[in-house]
């Protein structure tokens, strides 16, 4: 058995994406090896709204001008997505008081019945979903919005991801639906956004690993479900990793 710790707070690379190298971890050619994740530890601190996404933007009429809305870049609900926008309609000074209560001509209400996000609009506001990939999260298509109605799909509020994969550049006999791959391990998040995803598998899955003689170097990276690189906004990774031999066949 060889455990190798990997952290990516040692090095200048990203959590998501980063690399070690190895001077000496020298192998026995009289053996195969296999590789299983004893622990890792993940932070989730992957955005669902974001520049890079083209989703960080929204235009809103209020009767009478168009008016931008660009969101802070963070992990976001649908309430949150209501908040920022009803606040900057506040500052905007598009807001009344009723009995010390803002009220709002805009408001976006998750329907947890449906699994869509109703938008309720009055006083002739318009709510525009043609500039921004917002939308997309919200169910909506590309549409002025008028008047009160759903979003014409279910709301997709974290971009399709569903689940996580770790790859390890010496991982063999993996597939990615028909796809060779060098999976390591999947896992569904389990932990609020912002929180500390701790994985610890019940039972190890060993892979077969790519040499037998020496390993030179292990690139980690994280992908979602996609097959999309996630960007973990500056946040470090650790793993666990046990290398065990095995018999070479004969």
């Amino acid at each position: 058995m060889v455990l190798i710790k990997l952290d990516s707070s040692k090095v200048s690379e990203e959590g998501e994406d980063f690399s070690i190298n190895f001077n000496n971890l020298e192998l026995d050619n009289k053996y195969n090896y296999e590789v299983a994740l004893v622990r890792s530890s993940i932070w989730y601190s992957y955005y669902n709204i974001s520049s890079d996404f083209a989703n960080n933007t929204l235009r809103y009429n209020n009767g009478s001008v168009w008016k931008n809305v660009t969101f802070d870049e963070g992990i976001y609900s649908v309430g949150d997505i209501n908040t920022f926008l009803q606040n900057t309609m506040k500052a905007n000074g598009d807001s009344t008081v009723s009995n010390g209560v803002d009220v709002f001509s805009i408001t976006l209400t998750p329907n947890f019945t449906t699994l869509k996000v109703d938008v309720t609009i009055s006083n002739s506001y318009q709510l525009d979903f043609t500039t921004s990939l917002l939308r997309e999260l919200l169910g909506f298509t590309s549409i002025i919005v008028s008047s009160s109605q759903s979003g014409a799909n279910p709301a997709d509020i974290t971009r399709g991801i569903n689940s996580l994969v770790i790859k390890n550049s010496l991982v063999t006999e993996s597939y990615d639906n028909g796809a060779s791959s060098d999976i390591l391990y999947s896992f569904v998040p389990n932990v609020s956004p912002g929180s500390l995803i701790n994985i610890e598998p019940v039972t190890l899955i060993y892979l077969p690993i790519n040499t037998n003689n020496y390993i030179h170097n292990i690139r980690m990276t994280l992908h979602d479900n996609k097959g999309r690189l996630v960007k973990l906004n500056g946040e470090h990774v650790f793993y666990l990793l046990d290398i065990r031999k095995i018999k070479k066949e004969e």
